[in-house]
């Protein structure tokens, strides 16, 4: 996921993975009403950027992202999961 993030905010592959900064802005673009959560009904934004690249190839499908990076089960990534979650995808790449 953090590939089609990292072109939200303007990077491109040849300038290497996204920094902490560069995911707490990705952040804050999908936090569209600004409660400082990603929820459900603001992942079909990045749903719909994730399907759209992968006819590049640049991304796999993002179903259930937002279960897989909710730690505390509430049903909403924070900023702090985000963070977590998008670092370990970055590590494992």
């Amino acid at each position: 996921m953090w590939i089609v993030l990292a072109a939200m905010v303007g990077a491109t592959a040849g300038q290497g993975a996204p920094d902490r900064t560069d995911l707490q802005t990705m952040f804050q673009l999908m936090d569209r009403n600004g409660d400082g959560y990603i929820t459900a009904n603001e992942a079909p934004r990045i749903t719909h950027v994730r399907t759209a690249s992968l006819q590049s190839g640049a991304s796999r499908p993002g179903a259930g992202w937002i279960e897989g990076y909710d730690r505390d089960g509430d049903g909403r990534v924070s900023q702090n999961e985000f963070v977590s979650g998008a670092e370990g995808e970055i590590a494992q790449n």
